[in-house]
């Protein structure tokens, strides 16, 4: 684990840049630092590793005193991603993920091997390993970044910012894929974020800081939604905090109603109900109605948010139904074949059963 213990850093100036800051990052899990510009976010992560020393209090990772340890030997046991990946440019793929450890005296033939089993947890196939930086996505490199710091294996993992430089779309992707990765490694991570809502995704812990930096609150995402300390927290959290902890309601039972399913060319009855449009393995496509003969017609498939009850929250569900054009969200068995429908009503029911109205 990862501990701060009223930690403080002051610049020469006189700026206090953190203020007796304490929290605790447990081990395996992801620890999240947000907050407004200025409040320490950035300060706090580069104390750990002693590219900046606090002035005050003690940081321990592990059991001992990161001032007390040999700084190379310190970062050794620390992974470190940054914004915009930071990656040799002169560097194949393959290169960047296998330098550290053949610094660190590991062979060749391993560290290139290793590198190749990280280039595929990550997402990237053997095409790649031949690659420059330059010849990647934002995406693409952002992984590359993440393999690299999971080149020596290190217990602790820090990140600032490493997923804002890319688009939103390629953002969320890379955030699922994230997750995926520590259910696999389990590292104990902090993490530095100014969007709360990649906090609320990502962190097992969230960290708040206010400006000046003083902790504001530390909870779980869960609590953080439904019990912000103070206003200042509830403002950053955004209005619709309400909505957002439904995200981590997912244990209330749903009455889920059977659904009309028709593929796609194939004659049905023209009674103006809408049907979910599956593939030839019954996997949802969106909704849909049959034109004037009951030919169910590709083109006018409505999109739709398709789930599976296993994954589903309640916000999940929710949005399923409100995307949909008639009220009614898609969900689908494990397999990916449809298993029934949820009305919008009976998503409501849910919601005031879950908050015990």
């Amino acid at each position: 684990m990862i501990v701060f213990d009223n930690v403080s850093k002051q610049y020469p100036d006189g700026t206090m840049g953190v203020d007796g800051l304490s929290f605790t990052a447990d081990e395996g899990q992801i620890t999240v630092l947000v907050g407004p510009s200025g409040c320490g976010k950035t300060t706090s992560l580069r104390m750990i590793n002693r590219l900046l020393e606090p002035t005050g209090g003690s940081i321990l990772v592990g059991d001992a005193d990161v001032m007390s340890q040999n700084v190379v030997a310190l970062r050794r046991q620390i992974g470190y991603v940054i914004q915009n990946s930071g990656l040799f440019p002169h560097r194949t793929v393959l290169g960047n993920v296998a330098s550290l450890p053949i610094m660190l005296g590991m062979s060749r033939k391993d560290a290139r091997a290793r590198a190749h089993e990280l280039l595929e947890t990550v997402g990237l196939d053997a095409s790649y390993a031949k690659r420059y930086p330059w010849q990647l996505s934002g995406g693409q490199q952002q992984r590359v970044g993440v393999a690299r710091a999971l080149a020596t294996d290190p217990p602790y993992m820090l990140m600032d910012e490493p997923f804002s430089a890319v688009d939103p779309i390629t953002r969320a992707q890379l955030q699922q894929e994230f997750l995926r990765i520590q259910s696999e490694v389990g590292k104990t991570i902090v993490m530095v974020t100014h969007d709360i809502d990649e906090a609320l995704t990502l962190g097992d812990r969230i960290v708040m800081l206010r400006t000046g930096g003083h902790l504001a609150q530390n909870a779980t995402p869960r609590e953080l939604l439904r019990n912000p300390a103070d206003e200042f927290v509830a403002n950053f959290v955004g209005r619709a905090r309400g909505y957002g902890a439904l995200g981590f309601t997912s244990d209330v039972q749903l009455d889920i109603q059977p659904a009309r399913s028709v593929r796609i060319g194939e004659q049905t009855a023209n009674d103006d109900e809408w049907l979910v449009a599956v593939d030839d393995e019954s996997r949802p496509l969106g909704w849909l109605r049959t034109d004037d003969e009951g030919i169910a017609q590709h083109a006018d498939v409505e999109h739709a948010t398709i789930i599976t009850r296993a994954d589903g929250t309640l916000r999940d569900i929710m949005d399923a139904a409100l995307s949909s054009p008639n009220g009614r969200g898609i969900l689908v068995h494990e397999d990916g074949t449809l298993r029934g429908v949820i009305t919008l009503e009976e998503v409501t029911r849910a919601i005031r059963v879950s908050k015990g109205l």
